[in-house]
């Protein structure tokens, strides 16, 4: 069962408030990158970044916005995330 590395949340009991995964591995929810400052990596461009903050749209869309180490901010989907990140 995926289970977050920090906080021990699963996919059947998240954290207070709700979280999500942001790690193709599924060992990182949403709430503790945050609160840990995890650094990802871009696959492509090597870029290093964190997730500064995340959420669910009225749709049930999760989204992460991303810092890049240039301070240049984007919001982009959860899964376009784990699909071009990883942790460092």
């Amino acid at each position: 069962m995926a289970t977050c590395k920090f906080c021990g949340c699963t996919e059947y009991c998240a954290c207070k408030g709700g979280c999500f995964w942001v790690n193709r591995e599924q060992t990182i929810c949403s709430s503790c990158a945050i609160r840990h400052g995890t650094r990802f990596i871009n696959r492509v461009s090597d870029a290093i970044v964190r997730i500064i903050s995340a959420n669910i749209d009225e749709d049930m869309s999760p989204t992460v916005t991303i810092e890049y180490e240039d301070s240049k901010r984007f919001t982009i989907t959860a899964l376009d995330f784990m699909y071009h990140y990883s942790e460092v």
